[in-house]
């Protein structure tokens, strides 16, 4: 059991070297949400302002 305690503490810090590549993929414009659902302006800008840092391949990385 005390082995646990050294070995979840070392995977966190082994998981830290390792980052996902940032490189953007390109992408098909007709695929994005926006593009397939064509909901309000309102709702267009909520998705932009809320979720498409992260859910789309306009993801900006800050260090």
């Amino acid at each position: 059991m005390n082995r646990w305690w050294l070995v979840l503490p070392a995977a966190i810090l082994v998981a830290q070297v390792f980052q996902p590549d940032r490189a953007v993929q390109p992408n098909d414009p007709a695929h994005d949400l926006i593009a397939v659902t064509e909901p309000t302006t309102e709702v267009q800008d909520l998705l932009r302002n809320a979720c498409y840092d992260c859910h789309s391949d306009r993801t900006t990385f800050t260090n």
